[in-house]
């Protein structure tokens, strides 16, 4: 169906419901007065008609980064208005923050991409033979309406893009030049493989859009490139480690801060602690009458969630390693549940790609080395599952 046709279709029920003539400072005490089903039907269009239009906008700021790029200096056209960015020119027009800008412009730039304008045929010529961009089934996806641009967003960033192929990524050494034609050959067939690997996993993640929350997306959309790229998996896990800190300021206020740089390990460990001891005030229910008795006293607990959280972390570096586990953790000791394939620790062990493994209760991923080192001190279970993960 054409944009514009789908467009006005929406906005039809729109105003079947809420009137042709409706002012828009009455429209509060015009929805009040509306059913359950009609309150919803004006979101559902509402929001439709929001995510077209703003597809649109996000194929526009790509289009006016194009034309305001280096390479056209002042006669840019965000130059040419007074900016000295695109993003500059795209944050004064819809009045967003510079993030969001930042977002609508790299959106769009994405969408630019997948459409192939080849230079240098002759208008009689049949054009040559591009291949896609891996992203454009996101693009295709987003001007459809099928998913948001937050969607959009979440999937493009968390997967990345491949890893660079060269002739050394392919032998493993120096080319010899005897065998140039050869190598080259390799070269872009790993290179549309990888292509085709993260376009698969587009689309996957498209299919799971409407049943997964943005983040969720985000952090599966991590989860399969580090699968699909173990030797970048365990780049980046070393940069974020490398990056951990824990800083403490006092404002001018006397009041002392504290903030935390989190490695991935540290992270889970901190949150597997929080969720073990505030799991009452997340609607969490025991069996056990002990165990019932203070969860109670967790849920009834004058001091807020946050107050909680500081307190039992305060807590936990006053007692130290040595210290009762239930009585720092409430209910039992935190732990990190991690799995990683019984293939994955043959192919690293014969030479093949690093092992990735996965964290059971999100999307976390560590390097193998990082699993076999918590194995050692906890000890592993194994388990059979068949294609579908199913024991």
């Amino acid at each position: 169906m054409a944009f514009m046709t789908d467009l006005q279709e929406h906005v039809d029920i729109v105003r079947a419901v809420v009137g042709a003539g409706t002012d828009a400072a009455s429209l509060p005490l015009l929805l009040s007065g509306l059913s359950d089903a009609q309150v919803v039907s004006v979101m559902a269009e509402a929001s439709a008609v929001i995510r077209a239009f703003e597809s649109l906008r996000v194929a526009a700021s790509g289009v006016v980064a194009a034309r305001s790029s280096r390479e056209a200096g002042h006669a840019g056209l965000a130059q040419v208005r007074g900016h000295r960015s695109p993003v500059a020119l795209v944050q004064e027009i819809t009045g967003s923050t510079r993030t969001d800008a930042v977002k609508q412009v790299r959106l769009g730039q994405a969408l630019l991409a997948q459409v192939p304008v080849p230079a240098g045929a002759d208008e009689g010529d049949p054009a040559p033979a591009v291949t896609p961009v891996w992203h454009a089934p996101l693009g295709a996806a987003l001007l459809a309406g099928r998913i948001t641009v937050g969607q959009h967003d979440a999937i493009l960033r968390g997967l990345g893009d491949p890893p660079t192929i060269d002739a050394d990524t392919v032998s493993g050494q120096s080319t010899p030049a005897g065998d140039a034609g050869e190598v080259a050959g390799l070269v872009a067939a790993a290179r549309e493989e990888a292509r085709a690997a993260w376009e698969t996993a587009a689309v996957q993640l498209i299919g799971e859009a409407d049943c997964r929350t943005v983040e969720e997306l985000a952090g599966q959309a991590r989860a399969i490139r580090d699968i699909l790229d173990p030797d970048g998996a365990a780049r980046r896990f070393q940069e974020r480690f490398e990056r951990r800190s824990f800083r403490i300021w006092t404002d001018p206020d006397g009041i002392a801060h504290g903030s935390f740089l989190f490695d991935d390990e540290a992270a889970l460990w901190v949150r597997t602690v929080l969720d073990a001891a505030l799991a009452p005030r997340r609607g969490v229910r025991f069996v056990d009458p002990g165990q019932q008795a203070r969860a109670d006293e967790v849920a009834t607990d004058p001091r807020s969630t946050d107050q909680l959280a500081h307190d039992l972390l305060i807590d936990l570096l006053r007692a130290g390693a040595l210290t009762d586990a239930e009585t720092v953790f409430a209910t039992r000791q935190a732990g990190v549940r991690i799995i990683i394939t019984e293939q994955a620790v043959t192919a690293t062990a014969q030479g093949g790609a690093a092992a990735v493994a996965g964290v059971l209760d999100d999307c976390t991923t560590l390097p193998g080395w990082a699993a076999t080192r918590h194995a050692c001190d906890t000890g592993t279970s194994r388990c059979l599952l068949d294609t579908d993960g199913n024991p």
